[in-house]
C-alpha cells in the first residue's frame, strides 16, 4: 500500500528511483530519498555498485530522518559493507543514537587514513562528540590534526570552530590569537568570524563595545544563518546588561522576542530573563507582567466531534489549537517566579500554570521541568509520598540525563532521610551517572546531530455517380446521400451546392431545412446560413412546396437555442407548444423549454415543464433525460423539500441501462452528501464501485466520489477516513502517472493521512507519507496535463516542510514548482525568496 504513495510510470526502473533518491536528498528531503534507495534495492537486477550506492543512500537518509537504529542495522549488512563511505555513516550513525563512545570509536581511525572519505566531515563530528563528554581540549586536537592534509577552501570554517571551542572553554585569550587572521578569510566567512569577534569582546568584559558589535550584526546580518543571527541577539542581551544593567537588558529583550516569537534561541532568552528575577519577586513586577501578556489566556480548543479550527473531515478527532512556542517559555518562568513569591496565591497560580504547561506543551522538554517543579513543591510541603511518585515519574521516563539525574538525587535525600539507606544509596548511584560529565554539557549534546549535519545540505470522400446517365436520378442520390451523412461542414456544403445547382426542385426545400439543421449540428453551428435557410423556407409559406409550420417553428426555436437565446427559447418553445402539442416534434421542444428555464435559473418553472414531459414521453431516452434534468432542477431549489423529492427523481432517472443513468446515479450520490445523508451515498456507491471492471470510465468518478461520501462519513465515524484511503489506493493503482487523476488522487491521499492520527509507536509517520504524496507529482520532468491539483500538492508539500522548519527542503519545493512554469510559478518564486531570506538562508 505504501509504495503506491509515489507509484512509479511504466517503464521506470531502479536507476531512475536512484536519480530521484539523489534529488531529494539534495533538497533536504529525507523520506522521500529513502522511499526511493529502498524501492530501488528491491530491483534484483541492480548492479552491486549501485546496490551498495543505494543502501549508503537510504542509510543517510534514514539518519538525517533521525532514524538511526534502522540506518545501523542495514550499514550492518554486507550490501552496505562493501561501500568505501560505511565506516563513516556508521560513525553518525552510533553518534545519532546517543552511543558517543562507540561513534568516538568508530569516527577516529578514519582520520589516520588520508584516502578515507569525508575526512573533513569525520573531524567536525569527532570533535562535536567530544565536546558532549566535555572534552574541550580532545577536540581541539582532533582538529589541529587535520590542518596539515585540509583543503584550502575548508581552512576558515576549521579555524573558526576552533575558535567557538576556545571562547566555550574560555581560553580567551587563545581564541583572540587564532581569530587574528580572520581578514584573510574569502567574503563569505566574514560574517560569522564577526560574530565570535563580538562574543569574544563579551568574553573580555568589554561590554559596550560588545553591544556595539552586536547591535551592527544585527542591523547587518548579511552572510548570517539564521541561528547566528538569534545568537547575536542573545549576546547583546548579555551585553546590555553588563553595560547598561538589567532593566536595559529585559527592554530589548521584550522587543526583539515580540518581532520575533519563533526564535531558535527562545530557551536563551528566557534563560537570562530567569536570571533578572530577584530572589523573591512581587505581584506586579515588570518580568511577571510581561509574562502574563505573553501567555494571554486559557483558550485551548476543547475535543470533541464538532469543535475543530479548520473545515476539514478532521473535526472528528480531539484536537488542540496550535500555540506560539513564546506561551510554553512564558508559562514556565512565570510559575518559576510565582513559586519565589511564595504567598498563598502565588503558590496557587503556580501549581494551575504547571498544570496547563503540561497539558498544552506535553511534549515540550519545559513540560518535564515544570513535574521537577511540582516534585520539589510537594517536598517543600512535606508531601513526600506524593513527591516521590512525582519523581519516580520523572527520572523513569524523561529524554535529558540532568532531568533523571536532579530527579534521582532528590529521591536519594528523601530516602536518605527516612533511613531507606539501601534505596538511597542506589539513587545515589544512578544521579551520579546521570550528572557525572553531562551536567553543563547537556544543551550541547542535544544539539549534537544538528550541529553534525548542518552542512550537508480520412476523411471520406463522396463517390462520383458517374455511371447514372439520368440526371435528374443522380441528383436525388446526391442528396439522399448528403442528407444521410452524419453533422459537418462538408455536408452543409453538400446541401448548399444541391441547393444552389437546383434552386426549384420538388425536395429543394427539404433540401433546405435539412441543410439548416445541419449548420445547426455542426461544431461550431453555422447560424448565418440556418437563419439564411429560415427566412427563404418562410418567404415561401403559403406556396406548394412549403414546408410545414410545425417544422419551421421547430428550426425557429433551434436556432435560438444555439445562439443561447434563453428568452428567445422560452417564448418559442411555448408558441410551438400551444401551436402544436402533439406535433412529434413537441417532445423535443419541450426538453428545450425545461433546459432553458434550468439555464436562467427558474428552477421550479423547469421542474414543471420536464417533470410533464418525462411522465408523459413515449420515447425512453428523452424521458430519462427529462428526469434527470427535472431531478436536478429541484435539487437546486436549496428547500429540504424540494431537495429530499430531488433524491426520488433522480433514482428514477436511473432506473435504465443507458449511459444517463450513471448520470443520476452519481449526482444523487452528490446530493445525498451534501445533504448530510453520507453514510446512504456510501450504501450507494460501494456495491457499485466494487462491481465495476478496473477499465470502465466510470470507475474513477465512482470511485472519487464514494471517497468524498466517507470523508462526510468521517464526521460521524472517525474509522471512515481510513476506508476512503483504501479506496483511493485502490484508484491508484488503476492511474498511469501521466494522467490528470493521478494528482488529484495524490491530493486527496495527502490531506487524508494529514487527519488521520499517528499510532503512538509511529509519531509523524502520516506526515511523512502524505508529504511522500504530494510530493510524487512534483517528480516529472514533462508538463502537467492538469495544473490545479498538480500545484495543490506542491504548495501542500512546500507547507508541510515550513511547518516542520525545513527551511532548505521548502525552498527547494518552492522552486521546484516553480520550474514548471504553472498558474502560480511567480507565487512559487516569492515563497522560495520569502522563505530564504527570513530564514537567512544565504548562497554563495
Amino acid at each position: 500500500m505504501l509504495a503506491l504513495a509515489c507509484a512509479p510510470a511504466r517503464g521506470q526502473g531502479a536507476e531512475d528511483d536512484m536519480r530521484k533518491g539523489d534529488e531529494s536528498l539534495a533538497a533536504g528531503l529525507w523520506e522521500i530519498a529513502a522511499f526511493h534507495y529502498d524501492r530501488s534495492l528491491q530491483d534484483a537486477k541492480l548492479e552491486p555498485e549501485l546496490n551498495a550506492r543505494a543502501a549508503i543512500g537510504l542509510a543517510e537518509a534514514w539518519i538525517r530522518a533521525g532514524k538511526s537504529a534502522e540506518a545501523l542495522d542495514l550499514l550492518e549488512q554486507s550490501i552496505a559493507r562493501k561501500h568505501p563511505e560505511q565506516p563513516f555513516w556508521k560513525g553518525q550513525a552510533l553518534a545519532a543514537s546517543g552511543r558517543i563512545a562507540d561513534a568516538i570509536a568508530q569516527l577516529a581511525p578514519l582520520l589516520e587514513k588520508p584516502d578515507a572519505p569525508h575526512r573533513f566531515e569525520t573531524a567536525t563530528s569527532l570533535a562535536n562528540l567530544q565536546l558532549a563528554l566535555g572534552q574541550s581540549d580532545a577536540a581541539l586536537a582532533t582538529l589541529a590534526g587535520l590542518e596539515s592534509s585540509i583543503d584550502p577552501a575548508q581552512a576558515p570554517e576549521l579555524l573558526l570552530r576552533e575558535v567557538e571551542i576556545l571562547i566555550d572553554a574560555k581560553k580567551i585569550a587563545a581564541a583572540r590569537k587564532r581569530l587574528a587572521s580572520v581578514e584573510s578569510f574569502p567574503e563569505k566567512f566574514q560574517a560569522r568570524a564577526k560574530l565570535l569577534n563580538a562574543h569574544l569582546t563579551l568574553a573580555e568584559n568589554q561590554h559596550s563595545v560588545a553591544a556595539g558589535l552586536f547591535k551592527t550584526l544585527i542591523n547587518q546580518p548579511q552572510g548570517l544563518k539564521l541561528r547566528q543571527f538569534h545568537s547575536a541577539a542573545v549576546g547583546l542581551a548579555d551585553a546590555l546588561n553588563g553595560s547598561d544593567g538589567p532593566a536595559a537588558a529585559f527592554a530589548f529583550m521584550i522587543s526583539f522576542i515580540g518581532e520575533h516569537p519563533d526564535s531558535p534561541q527562545l530557551a536563551a532568552f528566557f534563560q537570562r530573563i530567569e536570571n533578572l528575577l530577584p530572589e523573591k519577586p512581587l505581584a506586579d513586577d515588570p518580568i511577571l507582567v510581561q509574562l502574563a501578556q505573553w501567555i494571554g489566556s486559557d483558550d485551548s480548543t476543547p475535543t470533541g466531534l464538532i469543535p475543530t479550527d479548520e473545515s476539514t473531515c478532521a473535526s472528528a478527532w480531539p484536537s488542540t489549537k496550535p500555540r506560539e512556542k513564546i506561551v510554553a517559555h512564558a508559562i514556565f518562568t512565570r510559575a518559576l517566579a510565582l513559586d519565589r513569591n511564595g504567598s498563598t496565591a502565588a503558590l496557587a497560580e503556580s501549581r494551575r500554570l504547571t498544570n496547563r504547561l503540561r497539558a498544552e506543551f506535553s511534549d515540550h522538554p519545559l513540560a518535564n521541568r515544570a513535574l521537577l517543579m511540582i516534585a520539589k513543591r510537594d517536598l517543600a510541603a512535606g508531601a513526600y509520598d506524593k513527591a516521590a511518585h512525582t519523581l519516580t515519574i520523572l527520572r523513569e521516563n524523561s529524554s535529558l540525563p540532568q532531568e533523571r539525574g536532579e530527579a534521582a538525587f532528590l529521591e536519594a535525600m528523601e530516602a536518605y532521610k527516612k533511613g531507606e539507606t539501601e534505596s538511597a544509596a542506589k539513587l545515589f548511584e544512578q544521579a551520579a551517572k546521570e550528572l557525572e560529565n553531562e551536567n553543563s554539557n547537556n544543551a550541547r549534546f542535544n544539539s549534537l546531530v544538528a550541529l553534525t549535519m548542518e552542512e550537508k545540505q480520412g476523411a471520406s470522400a463522396l463517390t462520383t455517380i458517374a455511371n447514372i446517365k439520368d440526371p435528374a436520378l443522380a441528383d436525388d442520390i446526391n442528396l439522399e446521400r448528403a442528407m444521410a451523412a452524419k453533422p459537418s461542414p462538408e455536408k452543409t456544403q453538400s446541401l448548399a451546392e444541391f441547393i444552389s445547382k437546383n434552386p426549384q426542385h420538388p425536395r429543394a426545400n427539404e433540401a433546405r431545412i435539412a441543410a439548416a439543421h445541419a449548420a445547426l449540428d455542426q461544431s461550431p453551428p453555422d447560424l448565418t446560413r440556418a437563419q439564411n435557410s429560415l427566412d427563404e423556407l418562410a418567404k415561401q409559406a403559403n406556396t406548394v412546396q412549403a414546408v410545414p409550420p410545425a417544422q419551421l417553428a421547430w428550426l425557429k426555436l433551434r436556432i435560438s437555442s444555439a445562439a443561447r437565446d434563453l428568452p428567445a427559447v422560452i417564448a418559442n418553445a411555448n408558441a410551438l407548444l400551444t401551436e402544436f402539442p402533439v406535433d412529434p416534434v413537441a417532445g423535443d421542444a419541450a426538453l428545450l423549454l425545461g433546459r432553458a428555464h434550468f439555464e436562467s435559473r427558474s428552477y421550479n418553472d423547469a421542474r414543471l415543464v420536464l417533470e410533464k414531459l418525462a411522465a408523459t414521453s413515449t420515447n425512453p431516452s428523452r424521458a430519462q433525460a427529462a428526469w434527470l434534468l427535472a431531478a436536478q432542477s429541484a435539487a437546486l431549489v436549496q428547500t429540504p423539500q424540494s431537495r429530499q423529492e430531488a433524491l426520488i427523481l433522480f433514482k428514477k432517472a436511473s432506473e435504465s441501462d443507458s449511459p444517463l443513468a450513471s448520470v443520476a446515479r452519481l449526482e444523487m450520490a452528490r446530493l445525498m452528501i451534501d445533504m448530510n445523508q453520507a453514510e446512504e451515498a456510501v450504501n450507494l456507491l460501494r456495491p457499485w464501485f466494487s462491481s465495476l471492471p478496473k477499465n470502465d470510465p466510470i470507475q474513477q468518478t465512482c470511485g472519487l466520489l464514494l471517497g468524498d461520501a466517507m470523508q462526510a462519513l468521517s464526521l460521524t465515524r472517525p474509522d471512515a477516513l481510513a476506508d476512503a484511503l483504501g479506496i483511493y489506493h485502490q484508484l491508484l493503482a488503476n492511474t498511469d502517472k501521466k494522467s490528470p487523476h493521478f494528482n488529484r488522487l495524490q491530493y486527496l491521499r495527502g490531506r487524508i493521512l494529514e487527519q488521520i492520527p499517528d499510532k503512538p509507536d509511529s509519531p509523524g509517520l502520516n506526515e511523512q507519507e502524505a508529504l511522500r504524496a504530494y510530493y510524487s507529482v512534483l517528480e516529472t520532468s514533462e508538463t502537467p496535463t492538469e495544473w490545479n491539483y498538480f500545484e495543490l500538492c506542491g504548495f501542500r508539500a512546500l507547507t508541510l516542510c515550513e511547518k516542520a522548519q525545513r527551511w532548505p527542503a521548502a525552498i527547494a519545493c518552492a522552486r521546484k514548482i516553480a520550474s514548471f512554469n504553472g498558474p502560480r510559478a511567480d507565487e512559487a518564486k516569492q515563497r522560495a525568496e520569502q522563505i530564504r531570506l527570513k530564514n537567512m538562508i544565504w548562497e554563495d
